[in-house]
Protein backbone atom coordinates (compact mmCIF):
# COMPACT_ATOMS: atom_id res chain seq x y z
CA UNK A 1 0.00 0.00 0.00
CA UNK A 2 2.86 2.37 0.58
CA UNK A 3 4.57 1.55 -2.55
CA UNK A 4 1.17 2.48 -4.22
CA UNK A 5 1.00 5.56 -2.36
CA UNK A 6 4.52 6.67 -3.30
CA UNK A 7 4.07 5.96 -6.94
CA UNK A 8 0.69 7.82 -7.24
CA UNK A 9 2.32 10.85 -5.29
CA UNK A 10 5.77 10.41 -7.76
CA UNK A 11 2.94 10.19 -11.06
CA UNK A 12 1.66 13.78 -9.73
CA UNK A 13 4.35 15.65 -9.07
CA UNK A 14 4.97 14.68 -12.67
CA UNK A 15 2.10 16.51 -14.06
CA UNK A 16 2.67 18.54 -16.68
CA UNK A 17 0.15 21.57 -17.99
CA UNK A 18 -3.12 20.49 -20.30
CA UNK A 19 -4.13 21.78 -23.44
CA UNK A 20 -6.40 24.24 -21.94
CA UNK A 21 -3.90 25.74 -19.62
CA UNK A 22 -1.59 25.71 -23.05
CA UNK A 23 -4.07 27.44 -24.83
CA UNK A 24 -4.97 29.96 -22.11
CA UNK A 25 -0.66 30.99 -21.42
CA UNK A 26 -0.39 31.45 -25.25
CA UNK A 27 -3.28 33.67 -25.66
CA UNK A 28 -2.43 35.84 -22.56
CA UNK A 29 1.52 36.24 -23.70
CA UNK A 30 -0.08 36.96 -27.41
CA UNK A 31 -2.22 40.32 -25.34
CA UNK A 32 0.57 40.89 -23.65
CA UNK A 33 2.85 41.62 -26.82
CA UNK A 34 -0.07 42.90 -28.89
CA UNK A 35 0.34 45.26 -26.29
CA UNK A 36 3.55 45.98 -26.52
CA UNK A 37 3.74 46.13 -29.19
CA UNK A 38 1.19 48.76 -29.78
CA UNK A 39 2.77 50.60 -27.21
CA UNK A 40 6.15 50.62 -28.39
CA UNK A 41 5.00 51.91 -31.94
CA UNK A 42 3.32 54.85 -30.49
CA UNK A 43 6.39 56.29 -28.59
CA UNK A 44 8.46 55.88 -31.10
CA UNK A 45 5.65 57.71 -33.77
CA UNK A 46 5.87 60.49 -31.15
CA UNK A 47 9.90 60.57 -31.29
CA UNK A 48 9.77 60.76 -34.80
CA UNK A 49 6.81 63.18 -34.91
CA UNK A 50 9.26 65.02 -32.46
CA UNK A 51 12.28 64.59 -34.49
CA UNK A 52 10.45 65.89 -37.81
CA UNK A 53 9.11 69.32 -35.88
CA UNK A 54 12.52 70.35 -34.35
CA UNK A 55 14.02 69.45 -38.05
CA UNK A 56 11.31 71.68 -39.54
CA UNK A 57 11.46 74.67 -36.97
CA UNK A 58 15.58 75.10 -37.31
CA UNK A 59 14.70 74.35 -41.27
CA UNK A 60 11.69 77.11 -41.13
CA UNK A 61 14.24 79.98 -39.36
CA UNK A 62 17.35 79.11 -41.63
CA UNK A 63 14.96 79.57 -44.78
CA UNK A 64 13.40 83.17 -43.58
CA UNK A 65 16.80 84.12 -42.99
CA UNK A 66 18.02 83.15 -46.52
CA UNK A 67 15.18 85.45 -47.63
CA UNK A 68 15.87 88.42 -45.42
CA UNK A 69 19.34 88.01 -46.99
CA UNK A 70 18.43 87.15 -50.67
CA UNK A 71 16.39 90.28 -51.50
CA UNK A 72 13.29 88.19 -50.36
CA UNK A 73 13.69 85.30 -52.63
CA UNK A 74 13.29 81.99 -51.20
CA UNK A 75 16.34 79.16 -51.48
CA UNK A 76 15.89 77.37 -54.31
CA UNK A 77 16.91 74.27 -53.09
CA UNK A 78 17.45 73.05 -49.40
CA UNK A 79 21.00 72.33 -49.74
CA UNK A 80 21.12 76.31 -49.95
CA UNK A 81 20.33 76.31 -45.97
CA UNK A 82 23.22 73.93 -44.85
CA UNK A 83 21.16 71.51 -43.35
CA UNK A 84 21.84 67.78 -43.04
CA UNK A 85 18.55 65.82 -43.01
CA UNK A 86 20.32 62.42 -42.12
CA UNK A 87 18.32 59.49 -44.87
CA UNK A 88 15.34 61.47 -44.28
CA UNK A 89 14.39 62.89 -47.92
CA UNK A 90 12.82 65.79 -47.44
CA UNK A 91 9.75 67.52 -50.04
CA UNK A 92 10.58 71.19 -50.95
CA UNK A 93 8.13 73.38 -53.18
CA UNK A 94 9.58 77.12 -53.63
CA UNK A 95 7.90 79.86 -56.10
CA UNK A 96 10.30 82.86 -56.44
CA UNK A 97 8.30 84.12 -59.20
CA UNK A 98 4.77 83.78 -58.27
CA UNK A 99 3.07 86.64 -56.07
CA UNK A 100 3.54 85.97 -53.12
CA UNK A 101 6.30 83.69 -53.34
CA UNK A 102 5.93 80.63 -51.48
CA UNK A 103 7.59 77.56 -49.86
CA UNK A 104 7.11 74.60 -48.13
CA UNK A 105 8.65 71.74 -46.50
CA UNK A 106 7.97 68.74 -45.75
CA UNK A 107 9.05 65.68 -43.99
CA UNK A 108 7.68 62.19 -43.07
CA UNK A 109 7.57 61.22 -39.36
CA UNK A 110 6.88 57.39 -39.81
CA UNK A 111 3.71 57.69 -41.51
CA UNK A 112 2.28 60.80 -40.72
CA UNK A 113 3.53 64.21 -42.81
CA UNK A 114 4.62 67.46 -41.58
CA UNK A 115 5.48 70.22 -42.78
CA UNK A 116 6.56 74.30 -42.48
CA UNK A 117 5.97 76.92 -45.06
CA UNK A 118 5.56 80.50 -45.70
CA UNK A 119 2.14 80.96 -44.28
CA UNK A 120 2.80 77.85 -41.28
CA UNK A 121 6.45 78.52 -40.10
CA UNK A 122 5.61 76.42 -36.90
CA UNK A 123 5.59 72.94 -38.03
CA UNK A 124 1.75 71.24 -38.88
CA UNK A 125 0.98 67.72 -39.13
CA UNK A 126 0.04 67.82 -42.91
CA UNK A 127 1.58 67.52 -45.85
CA UNK A 128 2.52 70.12 -48.28
CA UNK A 129 0.39 70.94 -51.23
CA UNK A 130 0.90 71.82 -54.59
CA UNK A 131 1.14 75.79 -54.76
CA UNK A 132 -1.46 75.28 -58.22
CA UNK A 133 -4.03 74.44 -55.62
CA UNK A 134 -3.56 76.44 -52.56
CA UNK A 135 -6.03 78.81 -51.71
CA UNK A 136 -3.42 81.84 -50.42
CA UNK A 137 -4.22 85.70 -49.15
CA UNK A 138 -2.07 88.44 -48.41
CA UNK A 139 -3.70 88.09 -44.61
CA UNK A 140 -6.38 86.46 -42.69
CA UNK A 141 -8.16 86.43 -39.41
CA UNK A 142 -7.44 83.11 -38.37
CA UNK A 143 -9.16 80.98 -37.25
CA UNK A 144 -12.87 81.91 -37.47
CA UNK A 145 -11.82 84.69 -40.79
CA UNK A 146 -9.45 82.84 -42.78
CA UNK A 147 -9.66 82.74 -46.50
CA UNK A 148 -11.27 79.96 -46.78
CA UNK A 149 -14.65 81.50 -45.71
CA UNK A 150 -14.68 83.44 -48.65
CA UNK A 151 -15.39 80.30 -50.39
CA UNK A 152 -17.50 78.42 -48.35
CA UNK A 153 -21.07 79.17 -49.98
CA UNK A 154 -21.92 80.31 -46.73
CA UNK A 155 -22.67 84.46 -46.38
CA UNK A 156 -22.67 84.19 -42.77
CA UNK A 157 -18.98 83.93 -42.42
CA UNK A 158 -16.23 85.80 -44.04
CA UNK A 159 -12.98 86.34 -44.50
CA UNK A 160 -11.23 89.69 -43.06
CA UNK A 161 -7.49 90.58 -43.04
CA UNK A 162 -6.55 94.00 -40.95
CA UNK A 163 -5.69 96.27 -43.70
CA UNK A 164 -7.50 98.44 -46.20
CA UNK A 165 -5.99 96.62 -48.95
CA UNK A 166 -6.08 92.46 -49.68
CA UNK A 167 -5.65 89.67 -52.27
CA UNK A 168 -6.19 86.55 -52.82
CA UNK A 169 -5.28 83.61 -55.15
CA UNK A 170 -7.12 80.53 -55.55
CA UNK A 171 -7.73 77.70 -58.09
CA UNK A 172 -11.00 76.28 -59.96
CA UNK A 173 -10.97 72.45 -60.45
CA UNK A 174 -10.41 72.50 -63.91
CA UNK A 175 -9.49 75.50 -66.31
CA UNK A 176 -13.14 77.68 -66.57
CA UNK A 177 -14.72 80.20 -69.05
CA UNK A 178 -15.75 82.83 -66.29
CA UNK A 179 -18.58 85.19 -68.13
CA UNK A 180 -18.99 86.57 -64.42
CA UNK A 181 -18.21 86.84 -61.26
CA UNK A 182 -19.96 88.43 -57.99
CA UNK A 183 -18.74 89.65 -54.42
CA UNK A 184 -20.75 89.39 -51.22
CA UNK A 185 -20.85 91.80 -48.29
CA UNK A 186 -20.30 91.01 -44.90
CA UNK A 187 -21.67 92.01 -41.66
CA UNK A 188 -20.41 94.56 -39.38
CA UNK A 189 -19.82 98.15 -41.67
CA UNK A 190 -19.80 98.98 -44.46
CA UNK A 191 -16.59 101.04 -44.70
CA UNK A 192 -15.04 97.53 -44.70
CA UNK A 193 -16.40 96.42 -47.91
CA UNK A 194 -14.15 96.79 -50.93
CA UNK A 195 -14.30 99.46 -53.16
CA UNK A 196 -11.70 99.13 -55.87
CA UNK A 197 -10.22 95.48 -57.65
CA UNK A 198 -8.96 93.62 -60.14
CA UNK A 199 -9.56 90.47 -60.91
CA UNK A 200 -7.24 88.19 -62.67
CA UNK A 201 -6.71 84.75 -64.16
CA UNK A 202 -3.69 82.72 -65.22
CA UNK A 203 -2.21 79.71 -66.48
CA UNK A 204 0.20 78.86 -64.10
CA UNK A 205 0.12 81.63 -61.29
CA UNK A 206 3.62 83.36 -62.22
CA UNK A 207 2.00 85.33 -65.47
CA UNK A 208 -1.48 87.23 -64.76
CA UNK A 209 -3.87 88.43 -67.22
CA UNK A 210 -6.78 90.85 -65.93
CA UNK A 211 -10.12 90.32 -66.61
CA UNK A 212 -12.04 93.00 -64.96
CA UNK A 213 -11.02 96.27 -62.61
CA UNK A 214 -13.50 98.34 -60.88
CA UNK A 215 -13.76 101.55 -59.35
CA UNK A 216 -15.78 103.40 -56.72
CA UNK A 217 -18.16 100.13 -56.27
CA UNK A 218 -20.64 100.26 -53.51
CA UNK A 219 -22.54 97.57 -51.64
CA UNK A 220 -26.42 98.83 -50.80
CA UNK A 221 -26.37 96.76 -47.29
CA UNK A 222 -24.91 93.64 -45.51
CA UNK A 223 -25.05 90.32 -47.25
CA UNK A 224 -25.54 92.26 -50.24
CA UNK A 225 -24.11 90.69 -54.24
CA UNK A 226 -22.81 92.49 -56.76
CA UNK A 227 -22.69 91.05 -59.65
CA UNK A 228 -19.90 91.78 -62.39
CA UNK A 229 -19.61 91.08 -66.42
CA UNK A 230 -15.99 89.79 -67.85
CA UNK A 231 -15.74 90.40 -71.68
CA UNK A 232 -13.15 89.37 -72.37
CA UNK A 233 -12.85 86.05 -69.95
CA UNK A 234 -10.42 83.55 -71.56
CA UNK A 235 -9.86 80.22 -69.95
CA UNK A 236 -8.05 79.81 -66.59
CA UNK A 237 -7.49 78.04 -63.86
CA UNK A 238 -6.04 80.27 -61.56
CA UNK A 239 -7.47 83.62 -60.46
CA UNK A 240 -6.88 86.67 -58.39
CA UNK A 241 -8.57 89.20 -56.66
CA UNK A 242 -6.66 92.00 -55.69
CA UNK A 243 -8.65 94.75 -53.59
CA UNK A 244 -6.57 98.02 -53.85
CA UNK A 245 -8.67 99.81 -51.66
CA UNK A 246 -11.86 99.91 -49.28
CA UNK A 247 -14.09 102.03 -48.18
CA UNK A 248 -12.57 103.52 -45.29
CA UNK A 249 -12.03 101.37 -42.29
CA UNK A 250 -8.59 99.72 -41.36
CA UNK A 251 -9.74 96.32 -42.28
CA UNK A 252 -11.08 94.75 -45.27
CA UNK A 253 -13.83 91.82 -45.14
CA UNK A 254 -15.87 89.65 -47.56
CA UNK A 255 -18.88 87.13 -47.08
CA UNK A 256 -18.30 85.13 -50.55
CA UNK A 257 -16.61 85.19 -54.04
CA UNK A 258 -17.97 83.20 -57.32
CA UNK A 259 -16.93 82.70 -60.20
CA UNK A 260 -19.33 82.27 -63.12
CA UNK A 261 -20.85 78.95 -61.49
CA UNK A 262 -17.47 77.66 -61.03
CA UNK A 263 -16.20 75.19 -58.05
CA UNK A 264 -13.52 76.84 -56.26
CA UNK A 265 -10.60 74.54 -54.28
CA UNK A 266 -11.36 75.45 -51.25
CA UNK A 267 -7.84 74.62 -48.93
Amino acid sequence: MWSSLKASSKKDSHRGFTIVELLIVIVVIGVLAAITVVAYNGIQQRARASQASSILSQAARKIMSYAILNQEQYPATVADIGMNFGSTSPVYIVSNTSNPKSYCLELLAGSEAYSVSNTNTAPVKSACLSPETTTTASGENLPSEGIAKLFDGQTSTKWLTFSQTGWTIFSTTTPVTAASYSLTSANDVETRDPKNWTLYGSQNRVTWTPLNTQTDQVFSGRFITNTYSITSPGNYQHYKLDVTANSGDVSLQLAEFALGGATIVNQ
